[in-house]
């Protein structure tokens, strides 16, 4: 039975209390102390500004070794993608890593476990979307969408950068940069030389969406028919640019996610786009199994955890959906008018509200397990997704702080 549960109006002024210091840095960052309940003594939570201006956009932040490739949780990864994001990860090997934030012109590499500036550089037009790691390379998207700088993610030494075609989407998978192009083109870019790996276009798409997930080999491109009935989806191998699975499914749907085989996407509603039912498809056996909402949520964003898919509407609904067992197994309503994309680590599902909360939330049960003071104040703009790394939890704020907490106790938060 689904168990549905509100937060009660004075939740806020109850977990927010405790007193907050601020300094100084001498590279100009400014650190924000936490209060004595912040954190365990396992974590000291952090605070700080990479970017002094009161007039800072929200910064968008991935986290990533030289080892490896990102771990991003931001819904503005590429552009023309769906409002999914990754389950969150950690670093590879004996490399910690290092969390990188894109904002209002700056790039910066931050030490996660204290917030100190490993490195910084300017980069014009950066921070509407999060950098991503590939090739043993840090990317930075530029604002016009034309080119990625690059970085050696360690020292912040300039490498050099790609160039962007005029295209629909593109999407870092693995070692390979794909592009798609309005008529179906795709392009493999490798990451660290520049060189074209292949390019091929798939008959019939039109405007095409490209996406990937964290933990996936593949990446996906869909487009819908003009009608919204249909929607082909194609799997494509990102090192050689060959076809492994493509399908034509019924209604308009957008992919959220991918785990163990099976796709998952969202059905919306061909007028106003708000989110019927959830969808996955089992690319080996065909099989689809589409799970209807109680009501249609507007402007949904979701992530997909095992077979579980948690979404969050405009509004402030936060729903769990078991696609295994073909129901939804819980409804929290948050209060939180506008979020960011939920990120879940299996045992709680984090969003960022608008006025710079970080709330957890059960993964089991739904119910509320912490919540961060508010951080207002900056520049409006899109809401990045918390980043998980570690155990810990990462998030950026209106206000213009990037902040971590200990992933392990919300309530002390």
């Amino acid at each position: 039975m689904t168990t549905e549960t509100a937060l009660a109006a004075g939740a806020v002024g109850l977990l927010v209390a405790g007193g907050v210091g601020v300094w100084a840095g001498v590279d100009g960052t400014v650190s924000v102390g936490a209060g004595p309940r912040t954190a365990p003594a396992a974590f000291d939570a952090w605070a700080v500004k990479p970017v002094t201006d009161r007039a800072a956009a929200l910064p968008q932040c991935t986290y990533g070794s030289s080892s490896g490739s990102s771990s991003t949780i931001s819904s503005a990864l590429s552009s023309g993608g769906p409002s999914a994001v990754s389950s969150g990860g950690s670093s590879t090997g004996g490399d910690p890593g290092l969390l990188f934030c894109a904002q209002s012109g700056s790039v910066v590499a931050l030490v996660p476990s204290d917030g100190a500036v490993r490195w910084r550089r300017t980069v014009a037009g950066a921070g509407l979307q999060a950098p991503v790691l590939s090739g043993g390379l840090v990317y930075v998207p530029t604002a016009d969408g034309r080119r990625l700088e690059a970085f050696d993610p360690s020292s912040g030494h300039p490498r050099a950068g790609l160039d962007l075609p005029a295209q629909s989407g593109w999407r870092f998978v693995g070692g390979t940069l794909v592009v798609a192009r309005a008529d179906g083109t795709l392009t493999g870019v490798d990451s660290v030389s520049g060189r074209t790996r292949w390019s091929r276009r798939i008959a019939g798409y039109s405007l095409p969406s490209l996406t990937s997930f964290p933990g996936d080999a593949l990446a996906y491109v869909t487009s819908s028919s003009a009608d919204g009935a249909h929607t082909r989806i194609t799997a494509v191998d990102p090192e050689t640019g060959a076809v492994r699975r493509q399908a034509t499914l019924r209604g308009y749907l957008q992919p959220v996610g991918a785990h163990d085989g099976s796709v998952f996407l969202l059905d919306l509603d061909r007028v106003y786009g708000e989110t019927e039912a959830v969808v996955r498809y089992t690319g080996r056996t065909g099989a689809v199994r589409r799970v209807a909402l109680p009501t249609r949520m507007p402007s949904a964003q979701a992530v997909v955890r095992g077979d579980v898919v948690h979404l969050l509407g405009a509004g402030g609904t936060l729903r769990a959906v078991d696609m295994g067992a073909g129901r939804q197994v819980w409804q929290l309503e948050t209060a939180v008018s506008q979020g960011s994309a939920p990120v879940c680590d299996g045992r709680y599902v984090y969003v960022v509200a608008a006025d710079g909360r970080l709330l957890a939330v059960d993964a089991r049960t739904g119910r509320l397990a912490g919540q961060t003071r508010p951080r207002l104040g900056g520049r409006p703009g899109a809401l990045a997704a918390p980043v998980l790394a570690g155990g810990h939890v990462y998030a950026g704020a209106p206000d213009g702080t990037v902040f971590a907490v200990d992933g392990q106790d919300p309530s002390g938060w």
